[in-house]
């Protein structure tokens, strides 16, 4: 199911600061427009989580590229009083650790910086949900509203910004005169995937800030001709089929950016499925474990991933 409502986000947004590369100053054509800047901060497992109000209230927001809808936690809906209304079950989801969506609400207010909307539509996480609603995160801000805009993680000086679409290709990355990585990205739904090279392999990285750990599956480890001798088992219980391994993996080559050392963990097979993955090649999920060593910058218009150092500048 995906949710589209975000052209009341469009009409309603404040365009609170014009932005110009400072490398391009002598250019009068302002590329894109700054619309929020918001201060990251990150749950007990390291994601990245943003303040938001709904209905007036404070809340944060888990931001999730690897989502579908944004969403609100059982116990935030039930704390704001806000109905809900249970989805056809040809349009109900997943998430990732198996629960059913099958209700929606909508929030009379929905605000994330100078940004407002009324009447905005969220699915509700699953009661139990392992994810969110456990007293850090009140819901997940997903896709549905990120691909309207560009966006920026700046890890290094804790900034979620928000963007209109750039509008001048090749002139996006303002923060730096070093060296960068502009990967083309594919789009499969709302989830992003860029190529890249793991340890001399040809891979797909799906950029997952929602994952705490950068992981792939068990077939992919196989694919990929991983020496079993060198993974170290680090839980899954008794049955060998449940159980999650570490691999010293060496670099990450994203665009000609190197990240040394990625820590990638091994995961079952049918854990991996749940993203649904059909990919020609192995696929990576590219978690906050690699993430916040970057600086991450999504022009979704023009489908591109410009990436630094998180400490460039």
């Amino acid at each position: 199911m995906k949710i589209r409502a975000v052209a009341a986000f469009a009409a309603g947004m404040g365009m609170i600061c014009a932005l110009a590369a400072a490398a391009h100053a002598d250019e009068k054509k302002v590329c894109r427009y700054l619309l929020a800047s918001l201060p990251l901060s990150f749950d007990n497992g390291m994601r990245p989580t943003i303040p938001a109000k709904v209905n007036g209230t404070d809340v944060s927001l888990l931001v999730d590229t690897g989502a579908i809808d944004s969403e609100l936690a059982w116990n935030t809906v039930q704390r704001l009083k806000m109905p809900k209304t249970m989805l056809d079950p040809e349009a109900r989801v997943f998430n990732v650790a198996g629960g059913a969506v099958i209700y929606r609400t909508t929030a009379d207010t929905f605000s994330i910086g100078a940004m407002s909307a009324t009447n905005w539509p969220f699915l509700v996480a699953p009661e139990h949900d392992p994810g969110i609603g456990n007293g850090e995160v009140d819901g997940i801000l997903g896709p549905d509203v990120m691909v309207k805009y560009d966006v920026e993680f700046d890890f290094a000086a804790g900034k979620f910004n928000i963007f209109t679409h750039d509008e001048c290709t090749g002139r996006v990355v303002y923060w730096t005169q070093q060296s960068f990585a502009a990967i083309p990205l594919r789009m499969d739904g709302y989830h992003i995937y860029a190529p890249a090279t793991l340890d001399g392999y040809s891979v797909d990285v799906m950029i997952d800030s929602g994952a705490s750990v950068s992981n792939t599956t068990s077939s992919s480890a196989d694919e990929m001709g991983l020496a079993a001798a060198q993974m170290t088992r680090i839980n899954g219980g008794k049955d060998p089929k449940n159980a999650v391994y570490t691999y010293p993996f060496h670099s990450l080559d994203l665009g000609g950016l190197v990240v040394t050392d990625p820590q990638v963990i091994i995961i079952p097979e049918r854990n991996g499925a749940l993203h649904n993955m059909q990919e020609p090649k192995p696929v990576i999920v590219l978690g906050d474990t690699v993430l916040r060593r970057l600086h991450i910058y999504i022009a979704y218009r023009q489908k591109v991933l410009y990436l630094t150092t998180a400490d460039a500048r």
